[in-house]
């Protein structure tokens, strides 16, 4: 899966027309991929890209593995997403855990 992404998102830059949209989506693979750098690269070219609104596209799963990062952090918080990503991800992995009947159940 990771050597597929990888080569999608290189045949996706190669056609790469500068909008947000393209690059997102190039971010995407990488992240999938497991290419922190180079998904970090292009997350912000796409934040850089005028009349970007496409940030819906960094609470992806692809994204997961980097939300720590302080790149990623710094990332959010240029966009003003910072508090509700975060948010939205400590929810979500307390649903998990839940779910796997790690949690009690709050009354």
């Amino acid at each position: 899966v990771t050597a597929a992404a990888r080569r999608s998102a290189q045949l996706k830059a190669e056609t790469y027309h500068g909008y947000s949209v393209e690059a997102f989506h190039i971010a995407e693979q990488y992240g999938i991929a497991g290419e922190r750098e180079m998904a970090l690269e292009w997350l912000n070219r796409g934040v850089r890209t005028k009349g970007s609104n496409d940030w819906f596209t960094l609470r992806h799963p692809a994204f997961d593995f980097m939300r720590a990062n302080p790149r990623f952090q710094d990332l959010l918080r240029r966009v003003g997403l910072a508090p509700w990503l975060n948010g939205l991800a400590a929810a979500s992995k307390e649903h998990r855990n839940r779910k796997k009947g790690r949690l009690a159940v709050r009354r």
